[in-house]
């Protein structure tokens, strides 16, 4: 909530996508993070919430992402169509006294494509020591991350010894390790 306030974006992104709970009110003014983010003029960040709800989870993390493009065949199909004379002229004529002008990307479109492409598990692009920790889970909204994978790397290297005190477990646990 308090990152929703301050408009970090980032901070949020990485709240929501680790389980943070997006339909919280507080106590107060009973409001969810994405209504403070608007009350206090954090469009950018409210924005980023709804598009986060909309496409919840990141499909191209999984193993079962295909890599093509659904619109393509479509896309494909129209450019070959034959087209009559007049609607070549008119194309032309059209294209001849319209200004380009940037245009807002669309949902699911070519820039939404490359971007699964280059992310996705599957990619070339990828470096083929990444991987994923779950890659049959991939990260959604609202879904909370195993601690167990967190704490395993820390633990693992952690050995009860008897006669030692709390004290001394705890500070051995969370002492940052030697490279």
């Amino acid at each position: 909530m308090k990152a929703a306030m301050q408009g970090r974006a980032e901070c949020v992104r990485s709240l929501i996508m680790t389980g943070g709970d997006i339909e919280a009110r507080d106590f107060g003014r009973k409001l969810t993070p994405r209504e403070w983010a608007l009350f206090t003029g954090r469009y950018e960040t409210a924005r980023l919430m709804a598009r986060l709800m909309e496409q919840p989870c990141a499909e191209q993390f999984c193993d079962s992402y295909h890599m093509e493009w659904p619109m393509l065949s479509e896309l494909v199909a129209r450019s070959k169509e034959p087209k009559s004379c007049w609607r070549k002229f008119s194309e032309c004529v059209c294209n001849l006294f319209t200004i380009s002008m940037k245009t807002n990307p669309v949902d699911e479109g070519a820039m939404d494509y490359m971007v699964r492409m280059t992310t996705a598990l599957a990619s070339p692009f990828i470096a083929t020591a990444c991987h994923t920790v779950c890659p049959g889970s991939p990260p959604c909204v609202g879904k909370r991350l195993p601690a167990r994978l967190f704490q395993n790397s820390r633990v693992t290297s952690f050995h009860i010894h008897p006669g030692a005190s709390a004290a001394q477990d705890f500070k051995r646990l969370v002492a940052p390790t030697d490279p």
